[in-house]
């Protein structure tokens, strides 16, 4: 008797992957999310804690954690695994806000099925495919971080659908069929160029949060300059990973990805400004202002193309240019030493600059519901590179002295009056910098607390007490109180969130930050450094084969809010005729 044939294998059983959508380029990591790749082509959907969200399959990509500062709609919808579930998480990052599950061949086998009823697709998708409206058991769908310019009608289809967030898109208009969506609860359409929206929005009656706001991104990164890439100063990274035509790749790759709108950069030699980041970033939307160190004046012209210096680099799109501006510290040091030998032989030695662009926002970034409360909105966005000596500590405090400043001139000349010491600044200031300084330095403080005294342990009780009245906010004919200070009201993007931005194999620490006007802008995320799990692991130092600097970028997400309203104007006083003075309030 023939035996029966054993029953065929049965077929492999596939991780909870639902969809993938191939993207043009690398997908970008939404600024809301934590653990996320970002050079793979190919986005994969998978099971998320309840939810489908993308993940990457980059080492450094997955392990950069993107934090959220205030609890939005995002935060309040991440759910978390099961005890049922398995977490798996090849970096781990506290406390992370995307967890990805994937179902085991067992779980398989049992029947168990796979529960998800949100899903995210990120990476500057420009067509969402038509498969996307038949989920109908979706609650929450992420679409934000892409370049869609419309939404198809189809998407009322979704009519469970209880938040959509479609903020950082290029949408203009909206389908009036929106308002069909009886479910929608919450509705976010941040920073797209929206001027209309549709009427039927009104139908939506459960309609809690509707999200209609200006959001900046902005970049700072050291670069690493290729005459310091020597292999004496980074012996533990193999001689053909210093070369800039293999770094280069890997810096464009992290420029590129998070898609920034504004974009700080330090260490940018002068042939590498007009021969390569122009060239690349221009195709992109961007355009750029650059200046070398002071030295590149007084060399040959084959030395000045590798000086280095200081770039901002802004899209046309959302900004146009109005001014721009170098400040060389040197110079600014001999005009105002004030026969100070210090003045002259510690600062005014040094070719640090500074470099300082003014843009007016373009009325399309502000989507309908928000307007400038001024007719051109301004943002000043300052970029420096400080002296990197750490025996040089009063070097640093004056240099970021000087450039506080001279901001302080360009701010008062847009608004075309004095500004008072007691107020916030006229326009918002957006500060990149490697300050070459650590949290606990004088130059934090100063920055951070808006003054400093003069007797402070980094001026190493030298002679400047004559120049410094020059830098205060008060004005060179201010009288000193003993300390010095501005009046820009500058907050740090990461506080204490980070414990280094530069990462080699002799030193670790935090010198590089983005400062902003809290008047006028505040954070609603940032980028976080790779895992120490992951960097213990992989990494001796960097650069190396996988990180192209020495420094890892920061990137932050701001929101532009109206400035404070000016104080009430005072209680006029007014004569009875007996001559008695009274007060009486105007309404």
């Amino acid at each position: 008797m023939e035996a029966a044939p054993p029953p065929p294998p049965p077929p492999p059983t596939p991780t909870a992957t639902t969809f993938t959508f191939t993207c043009p380029r690398p997908p970008a990591p939404s600024m809301a999310s934590r653990v996320e790749g970002r050079t793979d082509h190919a986005v994969t959907l998978r099971e998320v804690g309840g939810r489908a969200g993308v993940l990457g399959l980059s080492p450094l990509g997955a392990c950069r954690n993107m934090a959220a500062q205030h609890g939005g709609p995002r935060e309040s919808s991440r759910a978390t695994p099961t005890s049922e579930e398995e977490e798996e998480q090849e970096c781990p990052a506290p406390p992370v806000r995307t967890l990805t599950t994937i179902m085991s061949p067992e779980e398989a086998a049992t029947g168990k099925k796979s529960n998800w009823s949100e899903l995210e697709i990120t990476g500057r998708v420009k067509h969402l495919s038509s498969s996307l409206w038949k989920l109908t058991h979706l609650t929450a769908l992420y679409i934000s971080n892409n370049s869609l310019r419309f939404l198809s009608p189809e998407i009322a289809g979704l009519r469970r659908l209880q938040l959509l967030d479609a903020s950082c898109n290029q949408l203009s208009s909206l389908p009036c069929q929106l308002g069909d969506m009886a479910a929608l609860r919450e509705l976010h359409l941040n920073d797209n160029k929206l001027q209309i929206l549709p009427y039927e929005l009104g139908k939506l009656f459960q309609l809690h949060t509707l999200q209609l706001q200006a959001l900046l991104s902005v970049m700072c990164y050291n670069v690493l300059s290729d005459k310091y890439a020597t292999q004496q100063l980074y012996s533990h990274c193999p001689s053909w990973a210093l070369h800039w035509d293999y770094r280069k790749k890997g810096v464009m790759e992290e420029i590129s990805a998070y898609n920034a709108d504004i974009i700080c950069l330090q260490e940018v030699e002068t042939d590498q400004y007009y021969s390569f980041f122009l060239e690349m970033l221009r195709p992109r939307g961007y355009d750029g202002y650059f200046s070398p160190k002071s030295r590149a004046k007084v060399v040959t012209e084959k030395e000045r193309r590798r000086v280095d210096g200081c770039a901002v680099f802004y899209k046309s799109s959302k900004f146009t240019v109005v001014q721009k501006h170098v400040v060389e510290f040197s110079q600014t040091a001999l005009a105002n030493c004030h026969g100070s030998e210090d003045m002259l032989n510690r600062v005014m030695t040094k070719d640090n600059i500074g470099v300082a662009v003014l843009l007016e926002v373009n009325k399309e970034t502000f989507s309908v519901g928000w307007r400038p409360v001024v007719e051109k909105q301004m943002i000043l966005v300052a970029n420096t590179h400080l002296h990197w000596d750490p025996d040089f500590p009063d070097v640093k405090l004056i240099q970021t002295m000087m450039f506080l400043s001279e901001l302080k001139t360009i701010a008062e000349r847009v608004s075309g009056s004095s500004w008072p010491p007691s107020t916030p600044p006229p326009i918002p200031v957006i500060l990149c910098a490697d300050l070459n300084s650590l949290p606990e330095s004088g130059v934090i403080e100063y920055l951070s607390r808006g003054g400093i005294s003069e007797q402070h342990r980094d001026f190493k009780e030298l002679r400047y007490e004559k120049c410094l009245p020059s830098f205060s906010c008060k004005g060179k004919n201010g009288k000193s109180d003993g300390s010095v200070t501005h009046n820009f009201h500058l907050k740090s993007v990461y506080d204490d969130a980070l414990s280094f931005t530069n990462y080699t194999q002799t030193f670790k620490g935090m010198i590089d930050y983005i400062f902003f006007s809290k008047t006028h802008l505040s954070v609603l995320g940032f980028l976080g450094t790779p895992a120490d799990r992951w960097l213990t692991q992989n990494v001796v130092g960097c650069p190396n084969p996988l990180v192209p600097s020495d420094h890892f970028s920061l990137v932050a997400q701001l929101e532009l809010q109206r400035p404070p309203a000016p104080p009430p104007t005072p209680p006029h006083p007014l004569w009875r005729p007996n001559g008695l003075n009274y007060l009486r309030h105007i309404m």
